[in-house]
């Protein structure tokens, strides 16, 4: 991995454990997401942002790693949010915080981590 990729994953990996947090904070239960608006809208910026990051991330990196990452449908949902945000499904960002998240965190952990 080269130094851009290195601190680009870093920061996603700050963005997955700012969610993590919020969870923590705010509750673990579906209810209180739907119904907390700064819950909702927090996460939903984290999620925005990893998507603005892998983006930039370098193809390379990409390549080798899309067995365990679909970028694509990261930065996706990143357009999504940007572009149709009072249209997100709040099933699916609920599903996203609690699956792939921590999924993502893993992985950059691990990529970190041998760097």
């Amino acid at each position: 991995m080269n130094d851009r990729d290195f601190q680009i994953i870093f920061h996603i990996r700050n963005y997955c454990e700012e969610t993590a947090k919020y969870i923590v904070r705010f509750g673990d239960s579906y209810e209180s997401f739907q119904n907390d608006s700064a819950y909702y809208n927090a996460v939903c910026m984290c999620i925005m942002q990893v998507g603005e990051l892998s983006a930039r991330l370098s193809e390379d990196f990409k390549n080798k790693t899309r067995a365990f990452i679909p970028w694509s449908l990261v930065k996706s949902m990143r357009n999504h949010f940007a572009h149709s945000y009072s249209e997100m499904e709040p099933e699916t960002i609920w599903e996203t915080l609690n699956k792939d998240l921590p999924t993502l965190k893993k992985h950059c952990d691990e990529w970190l981590d041998k760097s």
